[in-house]
């Protein structure tokens, strides 16, 4: 597999709502994933991303929605 030369990676608070988002709704697909570390990593055309569940310590420290502030956009055919 080819990498984008810029991957962002998400930390979520539940990895299987998040899978449901952006695989079964979106249409991502998990290319690889490490269940024991609660990662996966997602592509759907020429998009890459990695989501990562963090743990209640790193959620504590973070007001949801996480991520706020930062904008990104995929350039998809069709969603």
């Amino acid at each position: 597999m080819d990498y984008q030369a810029v991957i962002p990676e998400f930390v979520v608070s539940n990895i299987e709502k998040s899978r449901h988002f952006y695989c079964d709704l979106l249409g991502f697909s998990v290319q690889y994933e490490r269940p024991e570390e609660k990662f996966l990593f997602l592509s759907l055309e020429d998009c890459q991303l990695m989501l990562e569940e963090g743990s209640a310590e790193e959620l504590a420290q973070l007001t949801y929605p996480f991520g706020r502030g930062v904008n990104i956009s995929f350039g998809i055919e069709d969603v």
